[in-house]
């Protein structure tokens, strides 16, 4: 196992080690590089388009990493780059990256399995910040994702799961999971002017089309200022949506109307949403709804199970529920039109005050995290409801978060 350095005062005749880097990450990654080698990138700016196309294997990932998380800043080479950090391997962790993506995406993983994208910004790209496309195994975690989906013509998202494909065996509850991550005002831009459904903060998109019916668990992330849905799970099945905070997202007036949704359940069976705060605002369009739970084209939905959320459209009492086929129900935990009574949401804190029916309100009937979007220990007494565990003091970075269940290899 090795270890190569890369520094933007580097040398590509280098031999990439501590002491002489190599200049370019693309340097790096014409190395031959094997399972367990890790890739260290010093804070600096690189202008650059990446392709990881060496496999790791099980036990040994290939690892590219900012040394400083958040100093390496990937930046496309040119207006016409399309996706700047690309990911066509097996067996990769990509860690602290800084990235922007031309006219595509920021972070772009395609046809892969056993990818773990953590702790990086992906922002301001034309595209989604991080999508995937027929991959599996796949670990997004502890990102912030903001300010994408502008210029491209295709209809993108903040974080993008697109028609997972069964590419390698294994037995896990959940074999993908999007976790502890920060998505906002990823808006769809001026290139599409007709109708459309995406610029969401989060969206599972499309496993039908793959026959894919392995678990997806998304949990303990905040999703607001989104132009679509906060969380959306559209023409996918098997997905368990927990102990995530969403929060006045469906500002694009073109997104479909009926499809507004902080939570949303779009022909989509045997999916869980437990423990979820959905806060709607109505006042940026009479469509938005707290959840949405609808069918199409003569699909109906099956066992979409719905437990212990709350929901709010700024009016009390108002339940700001569309649904269409298996009614949410109060039975079931969830309490409909109650303001969650977070911080200062306005100014960017979603904790819950002291005060919030968000605390001790959930359930652990489907499973838990052991800690929430902070870092912070899951369970102070019952669970509560929403990314946030209230604790007497708030932490701001959320560090590695763990969870309860049989996960992808790390």
């Amino acid at each position: 196992m090795s270890e190569y350095y890369v520094a933007a005062d580097g040398s590509d005749i280098a031999n990439g080690s501590s002491s002489t880097p190599w200049k370019t990450i693309s340097r790096a990654m014409q190395e031959q590089l094997k399972p367990g080698d890790e890739v260290v990138v010093k804070a600096g700016t690189y202008r650059e388009q990446v392709v990881v196309s060496k496999d790791g294997a099980a036990d040994n990932y290939i690892t590219i990493r900012s040394e400083v998380p958040g100093g390496a800043m990937l930046r496309p080479p040119s207006s016409d780059t399309y996706s700047t950090l690309n990911v066509r391997a097996d067996y990769i962790k990509i860690e602290g990256f800084d990235v922007v993506g031309g006219g595509g995406h920021a972070i772009d993983v395609d046809g892969s399995h056993h990818v773990t994208v953590k702790g990086n910004i992906a922002h301001d790209s034309g595209g989604s910040g991080i999508t995937t496309t027929k991959s599996d195994w796949l670990t997004i975690e502890d990102n912030e994702v903001y300010g994408n989906t502008a210029t491209n013509g295709y209809q993108c998202s903040g974080i993008s799961l697109w028609q997972n494909v069964d590419l390698a065996a294994g037995n896990a509850e959940f074999r993908n999971i999007i976790r502890n991550n920060v998505t906002h005002d990823n808006v769809e831009g001026a290139a599409i002017t007709s109708e459309h459904t995406d610029g969401n903060g989060i969206i599972i998109d499309g496993f039908h089309d793959t026959n894919y019916s392995h678990g997806t668990l998304i949990e303990n992330n905040l999703s607001y200022g989104n132009g679509g849905k906060g969380i959306h799970v559209f023409l996918s099945d098997y997905v368990t949506v927990r102990n995530n905070t969403a929060w006045h997202n469906n500002h694009d007036n073109a997104n479909k109307g009926t499809w507004r949704g902080e939570l949303s359940n779009a022909m989509g069976s045997h999916n869980t949403w437990v423990n979820n705060i959905g806060v709607a605002d109505p006042g940026t369009n009479s469509w938005n709804r707290a959840i949405n739970n609808v069918t199409t084209n003569g699909y109906v939905n099956q066992d979409v199970r719905w437990y212990n959320n709350i929901t709010f459209n700024g009016t009390s009492g108002q339940a700001s529920v569309l649904s269409d086929y298996q009614m949410p129900s109060a039975v079931n935990g969830n309490l409909f039109g109650l303001d969650p009574l977070l911080a200062n949401p306005a100014d960017g804190d979603f904790h819950l005050r002291p005060d919030s029916p968000a605390i001790n309100t959930g359930t652990s009937a489907f499973g838990l995290g052991s800690t929430d979007i902070d870092g912070q220990g899951r369970v102070n007494g019952v669970v509560d409801v929403g990314a946030d565990e209230a604790h007497s003091s708030a932490v701001d970075t959320p560090p590695d978060a763990k969870d309860d269940s049989a996960s992808a290899p790390r």
